[in-house]
């Protein structure tokens, strides 16, 4: 799965030169690979070189946006010549930086992938079901604290405090931390940020996860804390009153 930035211009050049990185053209000058290169009928090439129609399932403007020019028939220009200058040298493999296995992009990128996915995806084999739940459980607990005190507009200092008054999103943070963060921070880490014992934060969860099954406003307000979670933390809108009773 490739990005839209840089990399993906990169890894769309390596992908062309394909045809005229064969070993039966070793011999062959640069125009002679040019030549190659335009005839190869078995390429997206020029569809992305030459203006005509192009097939519905290939976008090429993302691609293409990334060089100047006024007109499509510039943006054109400069792809074929950032394709056509690579022909006589020898460029790094894009693949080189392959991350999470099946993800080529920048580390924003990856990351924002490995959100998606991992909070999203149900998996019914028990190896994969291990790596998704390790995956899953790695989140940062300043992130996590960072997200509930926007979400609430409850100082972080004040959640972290013992004998907050603030006791839901106190719970609501322990319970996301463990469940969250658990591959990255030990528990005996995350029951000293909250100033409880490791048993203290055990009763603390477990009466949580009984609350969530019965109260909708809870579990919208996790919801909404995953999905800071997915989308790296940003904020777009606030929990329903969490210190309203149910009715």
């Amino acid at each position: 799965m490739p990005d839209k930035g840089p990399r993906g211009v990169t890894l769309s050049r390596y992908i062309h030169l394909n045809p005229v990185r064969i070993k039966s053209l070793e011999d062959f000058d640069v125009e002679g690979k040019i030549r190659c290169l335009d005839n190869f009928s078995h390429s997206s090439y020029r569809f992305y070189v030459k203006s005509g129609k192009v097939p519905e399932w290939l976008d090429i403007s993302h691609i293409l946006s990334k060089f100047e020019g006024r007109t499509l028939a510039e943006r054109m220009t400069g792809y074929r010549n950032y394709v056509e200058e690579s022909i006589s040298k020898t460029i790094e493999s894009p693949f080189n930086h392959v991350a999470s296995q099946a993800i080529l992009g920048d580390e924003h990128f990856v990351e924002s992938v490995k959100r998606r996915y991992a909070m999203n995806l149900n998996l019914t084999d028990t190896r994969e079901q291990k790596d998704l739940s390790r995956l899953r459980s790695s989140f940062d607990f300043d992130e996590i604290l960072k997200i509930v005190s926007k979400l609430t507009k409850v100082g972080e200092q004040d959640i972290l405090r013992r004998r907050s008054v603030h006791s839901i999103e106190r719970k609501m943070l322990m319970y996301c931390a463990e469940k969250y963060c658990r591959s990255t921070t030990p528990l005996s880490d995350i029951a000293a940020r909250m100033s409880v014992s490791q048993s203290g934060l055990a009763r603390s969860n477990g009466r949580f996860e009984k609350d969530l099954a019965d109260k909708k406003k809870l579990r919208n307000f996790l919801g909404e804390i995953e999905k800071c979670l997915v989308y790296s933390g940003s904020v777009t809108r606030m929990p329903p009153n969490l210190s309203k009773r149910e009715p």
